[in-house]
């Protein structure tokens, strides 16, 4: 028989802020936008550790509701392979659905900064200082 005995899910965030090279360091258009950025890069954060734990208990949930197969012939490779792969992809399916839902969860979280007024608001900020040249 085959069945699942544990399933590891590893998240890797790589917390990477690109600002123009038109705004100089030190600048207030530096500074507000890296203070924009760092925004969203918080609000990933916060998303991500509300989020992922829901995310493990649907794969665990997916993982528990495959119970076992077989009995399989264990001379019968190809037979094996094709069950095994069987469950690999309906835990990657559970996988696939909760990531999506997150993504979009994260993307209207996003979308929640990146307003008209927010944007105002910055320009408001470094309103004294000249724009940087193209």
């Amino acid at each position: 028989c085959l069945s699942v005995m544990t399933v590891q899910i590893t998240v890797h965030y790589a917390q990477t802020i690109y600002i123009a090279k038109e705004y100089a360091p030190g600048t207030c258009r530096f500074r507000t936008t890296l203070q924009h950025a760092a925004r969203h890069v918080n609000t990933d954060i916060i998303t991500f550790n509300e989020l992922l734990p829901a995310l493990r208990q649907a794969v665990q949930d997916a993982a528990t509701g495959l119970g076992a197969a077989g009995p399989v012939d264990a001379a019968n490779q190809d037979q094996l392979i094709a069950r095994r792969d069987e469950m690999v992809n309906r835990l990657k399916t559970a996988l696939a659905d909760k990531t999506d839902e997150l993504e979009k969860i994260r993307l209207q979280r996003q979308q929640m900064i990146d307003t008209r007024q927010e944007y105002l608001r910055i320009s408001a900020l470094c309103a004294t200082e000249p724009l940087p040249r193209q």
